[in-house]
């Protein structure tokens, strides 16, 4: 059911496929656009027209991820063959942990041995798709100024050594200057930041074809202002004309509460399940 990877007859169809969930499978798109290099082990089960159904990733780091093709049709699967085979693969299969959306964790989990299963991010689809009116920034922060001082507006390459440089100051891990230039040269993604005094203070990105909302931060001595908010209706102002789904990944509580009010919904969630 499952077999080895093979880079030149199967890159360009696994990509295709786990790109049709970007929200879903985020960091192992964003492993295809670094080569696949962070992984040692690839394995891909395939229907019996030939298309790919699911991936296997198991990184250096020995943690294991899973994408599975949205297209397959779970009902036809009478048998559950391919969920059968891949609790035999995990069962005997040497991983510290499974990183998988809860929705698929929950088709295969009987049978399957495991310490833990923590939540992780919350997977987010903006369900609300008219224009935003642009929020009024609060007042009575620190770093906090009036609506009409500031310069919300679409990010170039050459803002991105700022952003990276702010991302450093909110996040603990963050996509280098480079990740996110050749996104914006490839138009896979754009970005827009607010700028006070010509600083900026606050971003919001999209990535993999605005599809995925990414690296909505602010300035900690700015934070409590509204300029997420204001930064993001923004950016999400730019592209609803265009006929995009929006989903995100967030942990944060306090970024999930502004992201419901945003008329975001969770669909689906991470799940770290320990060996």
């Amino acid at each position: 059911m499952f077999r080895q990877f093979d880079i030149e007859m199967d890159y360009d169809r696994l990509k295709k496929m786990v790109y049709k969930t970007p929200a879903l499978n985020y960091f192992i798109c964003m492993a295809f656009e670094a080569s696949l290099s962070v992984y040692k082990t690839i394995l891909i089960s395939e229907d019996e027209s030939g298309e790919i159904i699911l991936g296997v990733f198991h990184r250096k780091s020995g943690n294991l991820q899973i994408a599975l093709n949205p297209d397959y049709d779970f009902e036809a699967d009478t048998n559950k063959v391919l969920f059968t085979s891949l609790r035999s693969y995990l069962t005997q299969m040497d991983y510290k942990t499974l990183i998988i959306p809860k929705t698929l964790f929950m088709k295969i989990e009987k049978g399957i041995p495991y310490r833990q299963a923590r939540t992780g991010a919350e997977i987010e689809k903006l369900v609300r798709r008219e224009p935003y009116a642009l929020s009024r920034l609060k007042g009575g922060a620190k770093g906090c100024v009036p609506l009409e001082e500031i310069r919300c507006e679409k990010l170039e390459a050459d803002d991105l050594n700022q952003v990276e440089a702010l991302y450093k100051l909110v996040f603990k891990g963050h996509p280098s200057e480079d990740y996110m230039r050749t996104k914006l040269d490839m138009k896979r993604g754009r970005a827009y930041g607010i700028w006070i005094d010509g600083k900026l203070v606050s971003v919001a990105q999209t990535d993999f074809f605005d599809e995925v909302i990414v690296g909505v931060a602010t300035l900690p001595d700015y934070q409590g202002c509204g300029f997420s908010r204001f930064c993001l209706q923004t950016l999400i102002n730019s592209i609803l004309p265009e006929p995009y789904v929006f989903y995100l990944q967030v942990e944060n509580p306090i970024a999930i509460n502004l992201y419901h009010t945003l008329g975001f919904e969770r669909v689906d969630q991470i799940l770290h399940v320990t060996n």
